[in-house]
């Protein structure tokens, strides 16, 4: 909601009394609740925030009496125009939240469907590149070495301990996939790093029918926006 500039310069002007801030007033609001000795800790135009010994309330000027209204320069066009201002940020504020967790949402899946790769361009496509995928496979082997120190012994019988090593492989996939953010989309470029699945492409190749494949991005945020593209 846009405020008109004349009702934000008002509340501006008599809105905020920082004089009147750190007073103690005693009154009852239109409601019936009573307030003794309670300290004015800030002013609004839209009305004043209190300490007492329960706590501490906002409460507004339509909800207080004449006398306190006047003694802090209570403005019926600055209340509402200061009000109205509050309510859009709030509202505002709670949009951005739930973008904020349906992000956050969509980060952990792309995170759980992430490759580490390295990959060459084959040919370049509309909006990205089709690129054949490397990744680095670890595993874990079992072998067996030597217990007892006197093995060589005639005498002593071999024993055996059987432990386990990490290791690596390279393993090519046999398809090729869509790759968008890439550097370069040049055939043969190399590229290594993260990718976020994001959903398919699908293309003609030279010979044969449409084909459809897997579509990455090279950036979280990348793969974000068109993730969301495919669900609208």
């Amino acid at each position: 909601m846009k405020i008109p500039v004349f009702l934000l310069l008002l509340f501006l002007a008599v809105g905020f009394h920082p004089a009147l801030a750190g007073e103690k007033i005693s009154f009852t609001t239109l409601s019936g609740k009573s307030y003794v000795d309670a300290e004015v800790t800030r002013t609004e135009p839209d009305g004043i925030t209190v300490m007492y010994d329960s706590g501490a309330d906002k409460i507004l000027f339509r909800s207080l009496p004449e006398d306190i209204r006047r003694k802090y320069h209570y403005n019926p066009q600055a209340a509402e125009a200061y009000h109205a201002q509050e309510l859009a940020q709030d509202k505002e504020r709670e949009r951005q939240k739930r973008i904020d967790a349906v992000n956050a949402a969509m980060d952990a899946r792309l995170k759980e469907s992430a490759l580490t790769v390295q990959l060459q361009v084959k040919r370049p496509v509309t909006g990205g590149a089709l690129c054949a995928f490397t990744i680095t496979e670890t595993y874990e082997e079992e072998y067996q070495v030597l217990r007892n120190s006197l093995a060589n012994c005639v005498l002593t019988e071999k024993e055996y301990e059987t432990r386990k090593r990490t290791l690596q492989r390279q393993i090519q996939l046999p398809d090729t996939y869509m790759v968008v953010g890439l550097p370069s989309n040049n055939p043969g470029a190399t590229w290594s790093g993260m990718v976020y699945e994001c959903g398919s492409y699908s293309f003609i190749p030279m010979r044969g029918a449409m084909h459809t494949v897997y579509r990455y991005a090279t950036r979280l945020e990348l793969a974000r926006i068109l993730s969301r593209d495919v669900a609208d």
